[in-house]
């Protein structure tokens, strides 16, 4: 059997070679080049200074990305099973598939892959919606490579789900693709940033923003598929670029400045239609706008397993707003992007910098326990104000036109965004500031309401996909409840999400609580807080 598949692997190379590739057309930016009047693409200041700031970032950002790879967190063992997969060289894998797979592989990842990963994401057909997933995937083949392997890891365990017990040869095939492509990925992206400093020169707006895309897009995917506790060295070097980029057009500087800047820059060509509200963005736009949102986010939940203040926090005011989603020079609405609105983030990540003041100016001897209070104050009313309009008036937002909205699954709220995520993130954000104001005192009635409120929202949610992007709430709602029938409805939920989603954030996010329950009878463990919660297994949890 062994010489028979070697015999057909030949054959289906011979065949690869013969035939070539099929052509995979997208649009971007080179499609208008020779048009006139197309504005040009920046790139970094002619300044010494800033010059020399660039170059220093981009060492600093290859250098924080050169323990991505090799990447230690992926085997070739089957998930499941202890058998290894056949040691077949990558290309000869790929030749047996068919010369057409990676044009299948890429609409799994669009039609399926991705409508799980970022169930909120639903952005209207009239104003781009997803198309430019479609540039992205081939925007560089470490993207490609990662998009493969993920899509390639979804249809190991759609195998597994739709034929229990059969096709373990083709699942091991399958899962060898997903390691094989994750290597090739981490490969890839350094290659490309080594490539982007080479010989002291200054990567272009677009390099920049495509390859910040590509390190969020893979810290996502290391975090689903491998679940390493490396995702501070993918984190790090996209921040340095997201504010490379930032510091091009003088956001955070100058206060008419917001993200319509970069977004101005990149306008080839640049949309008009008289009388139409909806901006329709060009794909580096669209996959500047998706990722920037992560990276935010991302970055004020890092912040509160790393007890920082979140790096991106002095850009919030530019970067997020309460502007209508429907304007077209709009700050990013999270709300259309992870499902939970701005208020409630920048609640989060204003609790995590007063922890971390606090704690500076307690080692620093210089401790103001009434600014502190004044502080928390108002972020307090903040989340106050908050929940109680979005719980006694609107329970959810309408969608304008439904029918040009990409529904992901059979939604049993068509038609409708619901805010029961917002509502589960501020409860826990009033666990996070009490526990910070006060300490862990698990008797605190308030507490006590909040969890309670928590489990209760969460039976109004039915999508396994909405429960996993909710791992941090409901780690923070489990790790400091008290009452024993909660803390089963939790792990419940989060086991809900099913093996597809076995390596996700919800998976780590019960193991924290387990290991918090399990130490409670120690004296430690009424000193911990947050952040000691979320680094329970011995490193910093992201749960995203």
């Amino acid at each position: 059997m062994g010489e028979e598949i070697k015999k057909l692997i030949r054959v289906g190379a011979n065949a690869r070679r013969t035939k070539g590739d099929l052509p995979f057309h997208v649009t971007s930016q080179q499609d208008y080049s020779s048009r006139p009047g197309v504005l040009e693409v920046p790139s970094f200041s002619e300044s010494d200074a800033l010059g020399d700031q660039s170059r220093s970032s981009g060492q600093q950002v290859l250098k924080s990305s050169s323990s991505i790879f090799p990447n230690a967190g992926f085997s070739r063992t089957s998930p499941g099973s202890d058998e290894q997969v056949e040691n077949i060289h990558p290309e000869e894998r790929l030749a047996a598939l068919g010369p057409a797979w990676e044009q299948d592989f890429t609409m799994i990842f669009i039609d399926f892959v991705f409508p799980l990963l970022f169930p909120f994401y639903r952005p209207p057909a009239v104003a781009t919606s997803r198309a430019w997933l479609l540039s992205f995937v081939k925007q560089n083949r470490a993207t490609t490579h990662a998009v493969l392997s993920l899509s390639s890891f979804f249809f190991t365990f759609g195998l597994a789900d739709v034929f229990p017990g059969k096709h373990d040869a083709c699942r091991y095939t399958m899962w060898g693709q997903v390691v094989d492509q994750a290597r090739m990925a981490f490969g890839m992206l350094k290659v490309d940033l080594a490539s982007m400093t080479e010989g002291g020169r200054q990567p272009t707006l677009l390099e920049r923003i495509r390859m910040m895309g590509t390190i969020v897009h893979l810290m996502i995917f290391d975090l689903f598929v491998g679940r390493t506790a490396d995702w501070e060295a993918h984190l790090t070097p996209a921040l340095l670029i997201f504010q490379d980029i930032a510091s091009d057009v003088g956001l955070g500087l100058n206060k008419e400045v917001g993200i319509s800047a970069i977004l101005d820059a990149m306008n080839w060509p640049r949309p008009y239609f008289p009388g139409f509200q909806l901006q329709l963005w060009n794909p580096d736009q669209a996959n500047f706008r998706f990722f920037s949102a992560l990276l935010i986010v991302i970055d004020i939940l890092a912040s509160t397993s790393l007890r920082r203040e979140p790096h991106l926090s002095h850009l919030h005011d530019r970067l997020l707003g309460t502007v209508p989603p429907e304007e077209i020079n709009q700050p990013l609405d999270l709300f259309s992007f992870v499902g939970c609105q701005n208020w409630v983030l920048l609640a989060i990540g204003e609790i995590s910098a007063l922890d971390a003041r606090k704690r500076a100016e307690v080692m620093n001897h210089d401790f103001d326990q009434k600014e502190f209070d004044l502080r928390a104050s108002r972020i307090f009313k903040k989340l106050e104000s908050g929940l109680v309009s979005i719980s006694d008036g609107l329970q959810s937002i309408p969608i304008c036109g439904s029918s040009l909205w990409y529904q992901p699954g059979n939604s049993h709220s068509e038609g409708i965004r619901s805010l029961v995520p917002t509502r589960i993130y501020a409860h826990a954000a009033h666990i996070y500031l009490q526990i910070v104001t006060q300490g862990p005192s698990l008797e605190t009635s308030s507490i006590s309401w909040h969890t309670n409120s928590i489990a209760q929202l969460l039976r109004e949610l039915h999508d396994p996909s909405k429960i996993r992007v909710l791992a941090w709430p409901i780690c923070i709602a489990g790790c400091f409840s008290w009452v024993e029938e909660e803390q089963k409805y939790f792990q419940n939920s989060l086991a809900s999400v099913g093996d597809i989603q076995s390596r996700s954030a919800a998976l780590e996010a019960s193991n924290i609580m387990k290991k918090v329950w399990s130490c409670r009878d120690s004296v430690e463990s009424y000193r911990w807080d947050a952040a000691a919660c979320l680094g329970a297994m011995g490193y910093p949890a992201l749960l995203f």
